[in-house]
């Protein structure tokens, strides 16, 4: 069987996929833990709600895109929910870069927490999970355009090949029946 170029990236977008998509679940894990630590020990914040409201959400409703880019048929019903999630890490990046880096870090959301270090990591962290949310949506779609150009090749070759029909049969010694 000759090397299909196209099955061959379909193989390798999934494969990205599942990376990308693992990492976007595992970072929304991280900022998860580090922003209920900051809920459990000290005094909350809108923007830290905001940011564990959506790493919460993600984790939940992103285990079943993560499951599905194990399987060999891609969809793009995922790419408007990668969208829109992709927007609210956007916006939780910038509230904690405006929290964490406007003006001393130690002074600021949760005020009290002294350790810029676990804030940058929070920072950091929602910043992949933004970035890998985006990726995943990106390499979604280029794994179901490419399944789809496969399908129409296939299709395409079938309609190609060239079939007797009942009406014209032709039999051996005689001309059409």
């Amino acid at each position: 069987m000759a090397y299909n170029s196209v099955t061959g990236n379909s193989k390798l977008f999934r494969s990205v996929l599942v990376l990308s998509r693992f990492m976007q679940w595992a970072s929304a894990a991280i900022v998860m833990g580090i922003v209920s630590y900051y809920i459990n020990h000290y005094p909350k914040g809108e923007h830290i709600i905001y940011e564990e409201v959506i790493a919460c959400t993600t984790l939940g409703f992103f285990l079943l895109p993560l499951a599905l880019s194990f399987t060999k048929k891609t969809t793009w019903y995922i790419v408007p929910l990668d969208l829109i999630f992709s927007y609210l890490w956007l916006t939780a990046f910038i509230f904690e870069a405006e929290d964490y880096n406007w003006q001393s870090c130690s002074a600021n959301a949760p005020s009290g927490a002294g350790s810029c270090s676990l804030k940058y990591a929070s920072e950091s962290f929602t910043f992949c999970a933004f970035f890998f949310t985006l990726l995943s949506m990106v390499i979604q779609m280029m794994a179901w355009i490419s399944e789809e150009g496969v399908a129409r090749d296939i299709h395409d070759k079938k309609a190609d090949f060239a079939r007797p029909s009942a009406e014209t049969r032709i039999t051996e010694g005689n001309s059409a029946v």
